[in-house]
């Protein structure tokens, strides 16, 4: 169990489990944050992180949350997902496939 120092606005240094804290990841490593609940105030913590951070706290043992905001050109949308795995049902599928 890794015990990670981080700042709390209101209890100011504090101390929190790695596998307590959530990184979030947005537009492919562009923008990192990092929340935890403070274990003295009980208060939601948000913070922003440099990219350099990222894999020392991967490494650490916290959980990461890779979310991209909005629609992503070129994304493979969930009717598409549903029709290839409609597509997957069918017992002659393996017989298409080009070769």
């Amino acid at each position: 169990m890794t015990i990670l120092r981080t700042v709390c606005p209101s209890c100011d240094v504090v101390r929190v489990r790695a596998e307590d804290t959530t990184l979030r990841q947005y537009d492919a490593g562009a923008a990192l944050e990092v929340e935890f609940q403070c274990p003295g105030c009980a208060s939601r913590v948000v913070q922003q992180l440099n990219a350099r951070m990222m894999p020392l706290l991967v490494s650490a043992g916290c959980v990461v949350e890779s979310t991209v905001p909005g629609d992503v050109e070129g994304a493979i949308s969930e009717a598409e997902i549903r029709a290839f795995v409609g597509e997957l049902d069918r017992a002659d599928w393996l017989d298409e496939l080009a070769y």
